[in-house]
């Protein structure tokens, strides 16, 4: 929120942000609250969209996620089942996650976390 210049990039290139609407008598105030009204944006964002979250890294802060994102969906899709369905996929049947399938996506996930913050 302090980097005006990525400020005005998140507003201008998010979907979501750059298309709501403004009327002329709102200006002063909107632009006031600008900041607040983004910050409020980003905290609602669901960080485990990771199409959603992908394309903001990528127009905001210009930062390209890896190219094979399938091990780190199948875990978003499977947390989602544990936590929503009680462990179950749609079509019924019990997700059961072995110790080394932890480890290997907090493998994964470290790899993506270190070429992150690299291109930071």
């Amino acid at each position: 929120m302090a980097n005006e210049l990525l400020l005005r990039r998140c507003v201008e290139t998010n979907p979501d942000l750059r298309d709501r609407k403004l009327t002329l008598g709102d200006i002063f105030t909107r632009q006031e609250d600008l900041k607040d009204e983004v910050a409020k944006y980003l905290v609602d964002v669901l960080f485990h969209n990771v199409g959603k979250v992908q394309l903001m890294y990528r127009s905001v802060l210009d930062v390209n996620f890896p190219k094979d994102l399938a091990d780190i969906f199948r875990a978003i899709e499977r947390r989602h089942d544990i936590v929503h369905r009680s462990g179950k996929s749609k079509s019924g049947s019990i997700s059961i996650i072995s110790a080394e399938e932890v480890r290997a996506l907090v493998k994964e996930m470290k790899s993506f976390i270190i070429e992150v913050e690299h291109q930071l």
